[in-house]
């Protein structure tokens, strides 16, 4: 089945038909993976026994997995009745973070119930207007460079996108790792946004909730704007930053340590941050505060 687009409507994406696209999904079980780009997520189960069922048609097909693999999905195990919760990564991350001196989990920004997904993630880039003038700048920049207000919904599924490193606190004998969206033509001018339409649109939100919805949008823009302006080829780092996005108590030290020295220098020159001492300082360092 090809994808098609659809356009965000209160609550996350509306059902209504906009277009049909030339772009052909993947298979609904695939074997291979790719690198770049893919928000991931880890899809739990209700009963263990779907993640080895999972695992042995790898096996029968003659590809050896592990647990922490990126993998494709069967489509009939991705209903209400089997699938326990979805959840991105980069929430996952942002809520296993707790500050330094409490020992107390960061409070986090949650999407409002009226709220809808693009008031959202233009709200979280508002908020480095400022602490970061120049992060803000890009940020808007990357965002308007996606098909923000449109997705393309993949059918049967997304081929894994195999850029992550795991998550101890994922559960994988009850969960696998799944690519769930990703975008189409990295460093172009305009990117389409590609989402797993099994996930977004089959599941209720009982199972991937609003909040999620919202992150794996929020990530897919944080990655374009990552691609744009440093050399990061992975979504690991992307996923740290979301997660410094999404604290309420947003801080210098938080950011600048979501970076390697590296990409936090070539961050630095592209903005013209001007106190780069104390920038580079606060990441050497650290904060008490997380």
């Amino acid at each position: 089945m090809c994808s098609r687009l659809i356009g965000f409507n209160k609550v996350y994406v509306s059902t209504v038909l906009i277009a049909t696209t030339i772009f052909a999904s993947s298979s609904s079980f695939a074997k291979g993976t790719r690198d770049g780009g893919g928000a991931t997520g880890a899809v739990c189960f209700q009963d263990p026994r779907a993640v080895e069922k999972i695992i042995s048609e790898y096996k029968n097909g003659g590809i050896e997995v592990k647990p922490g693999d990126v993998l494709s999905i069967p489509k009939e195990l991705l209903t209400d009745n089997i699938v326990d919760s979805v959840n991105v990564l980069d929430l996952i991350e942002a809520r296993s973070m707790k500050y330094t001196a409490t020992g107390e989990p960061l409070e986090l920004i949650e999407i409002g119930a009226d709220q809808t997904i693009p008031q959202f993630v233009e709200g979280i880039i508002a908020r480095f207007k400022e602490v970061l003038p120049g992060f803000h700048q890009l940020l808007q920049e990357a965002k308007n460079k996606l098909s923000f207000e449109e997705l393309s919904v993949d059918p049967d599924g997304i081929i894994p996108y195999d850029d992550v490193a795991p998550i101890s606190s994922i559960n994988l004998k009850k969960c696998v790792l799944s690519t769930i969206a990703y975008q189409e033509g990295e460093r172009s001018a305009h990117n389409l946004l590609h989402v797993d339409g099994r996930i977004f649109e089959d599941l209720s939100e009982k199972r991937f909730s609003k909040m999620n919805r919202a992150t794996t949008i929020l990530h897919e823009v944080v990655y374009k704007f990552l691609r744009i302006n440093t050399a990061v080829k992975d979504s690991r780092t992307a996923r740290l930053f979301v997660s410094m996005m999404l604290r309420k108590d947003l801080t210098l030290g938080g950011i600048a340590r979501t970076f390697d020295r590296a990409n936090l220098q070539t961050l630095e020159k592209i903005v013209e941050y001007r106190n780069v001492g104390l920038y580079r300082s606060i990441h050497k360092k650290g904060e008490s505060t997380i």
